[in-house]
């Protein structure tokens, strides 16, 4: 298995796909999907030969590849708690150089799957959400945001931010994690966070990604009412015009719920009801 999670085009005859199980990126044509190249990563690998590259992001000719570093149980390595971000030169396709950021403690950036995990705001800073040890593992409490600033290729730490000991409004939690997350604008955030108290025996089958929308300015986080608790498979947050839409499985009801964000309102019941876990959702006309 390749691990070939998403998809990250530059223009109509270059795009570059993570292969996350072989630590590599593929260079493509979009339009003919034949392959025209790929970059080797894996001499930036800690603890193995796979640095595992996630979802990357492209600013100023530049490609943000995050790297996992992640052991054989998924987990950061507790002696290499940083994390890494490989930049690519998109005219080259050379790698220009490895940065880390080694003072928060925040590691697992970007989840490979969940593509607004990495994303510009309107200054054009780039944010990456790191997940940590997603609420399972105590060694990797730390979970939250990095930043590199517009027209740097550095981290700025002054921007780090380490949500774990931040209380969520309206509940008497912090987070475990910062599961899934979509930004919306305005220095807000709507977002999945592990809440670690709720997980119980089982990972797979409980109940514990609580729905909340994030101020980076204000540093402050609040329960979204109105969307059930979820398990850890539904975390897709997306945006359909003016309202966001969060998929989750709950132990009465799952699917699609919108959010408006403007008057903090959510849907009485699903948009979409599923039968299962709704896991993506794509927007068409």
């Amino acid at each position: 298995m390749s691990g070939a999670y998403g998809l990250v085009k530059y223009n109509n005859e270059k795009a570059y796909i993570h292969m996350y199980n072989l630590g590599k990126m593929l260079i493509i044509n979009p339009a003919t999907m034949v392959k025209t190249g790929e970059i080797d990563l894996t001499s930036y690998a800690f603890g193995d030969n796979n640095p595992d590259p996630s979802y990357p992001i492209i600013r100023d000719g530049l490609l943000y590849v995050p790297l996992n570093q992640n052991s054989s149980s998924w987990m950061p390595y507790p002696e290499h708690k940083q994390s890494d971000v490989v930049i690519i030169d998109i005219s080259t396709d050379k790698v220009v150089k490895l940065i880390s950021e080694t003072k928060s403690g925040l590691t697992f950036p970007v989840r490979p799957a969940l593509k607004e995990m990495i994303f510009k705001d309107e200054n054009n800073d780039i944010y990456i959400a790191c997940a940590g040890g997603f609420g399972l593992d105590p060694r990797f409490p730390e979970t939250g945001l990095l930043c590199i600033p517009a027209g740097k290729t550095e981290f700025d730490d002054s921007k780090s931010w380490d949500l774990s000991q931040t209380p969520i409004e309206g509940t008497n939690y912090k987070p475990g994690s910062l599961s899934s997350c979509k930004y919306i604008g305005n220095g807000k955030l709507c977002a999945y966070i592990t809440i670690s108290e709720l997980i119980g025996n089982n990972p797979y089958t409980s109940r514990y990604m609580l729905a909340v929308i994030i101020d980076m300015k204000n540093k402050t986080i609040k329960k979204i009412e109105g969307i059930p608790v979820s398990d850890g498979f539904s975390a897709l947050i997306e945006t359909y015009n003016s309202q966001v839409v969060f998929c989750a499985s709950g132990d009465k009801v799952s699917g699609f719920f919108s959010y408006d964000p403007v008057s903090g309102k959510v849907s009485d019941s699903p948009v979409i009801t599923t039968s299962g876990n709704p896991t993506f959702i794509h927007f068409f006309q």
